[in-house]
């Protein structure tokens, strides 16, 4: 190898779409898309996402209801669904308001009621067992059902918020026995139930409401309170700066409960604190609407928390997803359609038969998604473009022109290798050597510029690949694309360079 060489093998730092060129680590991508981190630090491919179910309307909401059958219950155009482990599509209510945006749990049952309880501000709220041909109105055995928009179920209480006649009013069901003996969920009437009105006369309604260990979480858009004790209604003020108007955002996690904030940044907290931890994608996130904030929705799911985000009007188009076991950020566009890509109104996770799986519910299209199916690397038969741009290195010398005289990369899978130089935004193709040491062997013929399907050849397993002479330059970034239907890792890349003198 020509030149010193400088090697890159801890790939796995994430995306910083925030820092100046130099200020970017190593390790770190400047932008990219459907890569993300192993436990090792290498890159990969995220897996696939394939159809489950195609209901006749674009859903709005999507729930798991774990019963002695499993369903997905689903809300789109003016029907509640029920949707089947193996796809099948059934009406579970029609004649609702058209478009609205349920939100449900699932709770003990109470007095012949539930165990499914969901409700959305408009239409009557509504329950079901598990196994009638269609939900029934949720009605209260004593005291008023509050409609509102915003429901979570904690210490054996339903908490509803939203109502239109008490925006800053946060509803206590009486206590729900797991047993079914008493009717909680339909108890509505004091000294039972309990009601807490958080600062009524400050402008502000309650857009969200969540858990964290074993305390409830009480938003508004700039205020956030901590429910200490649900028997008596004692809160107090978790930040009276920080709140958020995206209830589907808020999840508890192993680490802490996580939440976009109205501003646009995404927030972890344990009940004691509020840490700001999305500085690295802090551009994408400022690209929220304002008026969008409250479509946007997560969820936890392999250790990594998935943040589904829209960046013109009310339609979500990335996914970003926060790695906790490495603390890193990776950005994700599903494509649904050859030319359209897309994202989730609400993901959910249900368990038919043994483990979890995460389902989404496409935004724009009339699907439910599988997401991130093990050893996919298509979206509903359509190839996505995976790839990953590497910092600017000017290897501590700023100032000085470097002969980058070879690249060699370590990694498996058909992939692309491109360089930029000196801040320039054109890439250029390093593909201009085959590659030297395969475990397979390339196929030659077919309908590619150089035969089989890539435009160098068919694909192969690659353990090894090596460019010679890409040129001159100040600063050099590396880029790896994939733009086929398999895995795709790197390992490291290493550079062997000369230094001129301008």
């Amino acid at each position: 190898m020509r030149g010193r060489p400088y090697i890159f093998s801890n790939l796995g730092r994430g995306i910083n779409l925030e820092a100046a060129p130099y200020a970017i680590s190593e390790g770190q991508a400047r932008n990219g898309r459907n890569f993300h981190t192993s436990p090792v630090g290498t890159i990969t491919k995220r897996n696939g996402c394939v159809t489950h179910s195609t209901p006749d309307a674009a859903l709005t909401s999507l729930f798991p209801l774990h019963t002695s059958t499993r369903y997905l219950i689903g809300a789109g155009s003016t029907k509640l669904y029920k949707i089947a482990t193996d796809g099948t599509v059934s009406d579970l209510k029609t004649s609702l308001t058209n478009n609205k945006r349920w939100e449900f749990v699932q709770a003990p049952t109470s007095g012949g009621q539930g165990p499914l309880w969901g409700l959305n501000g408009t239409d009557t709220p509504q329950q079901w067992d598990g196994s009638a041909a269609t939900s029934s109105n949720w009605t209260a055995a004593s005291g008023t059902l509050p409609n509102g928009k915003y429901i979570a179920y904690h210490n054996n209480r339903i908490a509803i918020a939203g109502t239109s006649s008490n925006p800053s009013r946060l509803y206590l069901s009486a206590l729900v026995d797991p047993a079914g003996s008493v009717d909680g969920a339909r108890n509505w009437s004091t000294p039972d139930a309990v009601t807490i009105d958080f600062d009524p006369n400050d402008g502000q309604e309650i857009t969200a409401i969540g858990k964290v260990g074993p305390y409830l979480l009480v938003f508004k858009p700039r205020k956030t309170f901590l429910v200490t004790d649900t028997d008596n209604g004692s809160y107090r003020v978790l930040n009276s700066e920080v709140g958020c108007s995206a209830n589907r955002t808020v999840t508890e996690t192993s680490n802490g409960t996580y939440f976009l904030s109205t501003e646009g940044a995404v927030y972890v907290t344990n009940g004691t604190t509020m840490t700001d931890i999305s500085g690295d994608i802090r551009p994408v996130l400022a690209a929220i609407p304002g008026t969008s904030v409250s479509y946007a929705c997560g969820i936890f799911y392999d250790q990594k928390y998935y943040l589904s985000i829209p960046q013109s009007g009310n339609t979500c188009e990335l996914i970003c997803e926060f790695d906790l076991a490495t603390n890193t950020w990776w950005l994700h566009a599903i494509q649904f359609t050859s030319s359209i890509v897309g994202a989730v109104t609400q993901f959910a996770i249900l368990e038919p038969s043994g483990s979890n799986i995460l389902y989404g519910a496409l935004d724009g299209t009339a699907k439910v998604a599988e997401m991130f199916k093990n050893a996919t690397f298509q979206d509903f038969d359509n190839n996505y473009v995976a790839y990953w741009n590497g910092p600017w290195l000017s290897f501590g010398m700023p100032h000085l022109r470097k002969n980058l005289r070879e690249i060699r990369v370590d990694g498996l899978g058909q992939f692309d290798v491109y360089t930029q130089n000196s801040f320039s935004t054109t890439e250029s193709a390093q593909e201009t050597t085959f590659w030297e040491v395969a475990t397979e062997g390339t196929t030659f013929g077919g309908t590619g510029d150089f035969g089989g399907t890539g435009t160098y050849g068919d694909s192969a397993t690659i353990t090894e690949r090596r460019y010679y002479t890409p040129g001159v330059g100040r600063v050099w970034s590396v880029q790896f694309k994939s733009t086929n239907n398999e895995d795709c890792q790197i390992y490291s890349y290493t550079l062997a360079l000369d230094t001129r003198r301008d």
